[in-house]
């Protein structure tokens, strides 16, 4: 019983990550149609035609999904389409760093706008694995968990979002420090 618990635990945790994620990138990207728009043009995976479509439906669908893990409400379902979407993600960062391409991510969620990268072609994968995984167990079933358990679970996912951001923060805080210091020793002595 003990065993049950603590996949019941596990699968409680990987829903409600996937649901931050979801509901934090698509809150971010609400009303950025224009911008949101570009992000998406700039991967060249799209037809152009489709742009406006995708634009709308991306945020709507990130909410959607996410307010489907978080409630707890037709969690097969919500994981497997976000199974594909997250796979679908994972591709275009693929594709584009295969391709040699510099953009940046346009996410907007929990780590805000990063440019693409392998640690985020992995990042983006993991959530691909979390999403069929909860899909899976999801339909399987789990075993009910108790109601501290889902607090203590709530809390350190929340702690963990908050870790996972500080540290985005301070590496985007390191790199513009490194890039002021190089600026502050490309200028001449005499002209500071």
């Amino acid at each position: 019983m003990q065993g049950d618990a603590v996949v019941a635990v596990g699968v409680l945790a990987v829903r409600l990550v996937l649901a931050a994620v979801l509901v934090t990138a698509g809150l971010a990207k609400l009303g950025r149609g224009v911008d949101l728009r570009a992000d998406i043009e700039r991967y060249h995976l799209v037809p152009v035609r489709v742009l406006p479509f995708a634009a709308f439906l991306l945020p709507a669908l990130e909410l959607v999904l996410g307010t489907a893990l978080l409630l707890n409400r037709a969690t097969p379902v919500a994981a497997m389409v976000a199974t594909a979407m997250f796979a679908a993600f994972t591709t275009g960062i693929v594709v584009n760093l295969r391709r040699g391409r510099a953009i940046n991510c346009g996410c907007h969620g929990v780590l805000g706008d990063i440019t693409l990268s392998w640690p985020l072609a992995t990042r983006s994968l993991a959530l691909t694995i979390c999403a069929a995984v909860l899909a899976g167990t999801a339909a399987a079933g789990t075993v009910a968990v108790s109601t501290a358990d889902t607090i203590a679970t709530v809390v350190a996912v929340l702690l963990g979002l908050c870790a996972t951001r500080l540290a985005a923060l301070s590496y985007a805080l390191n790199r513009s420090h490194h890039r002021l210091a190089d600026l502050i020793s490309a200028t001449p002595s005499g002209r500071r």
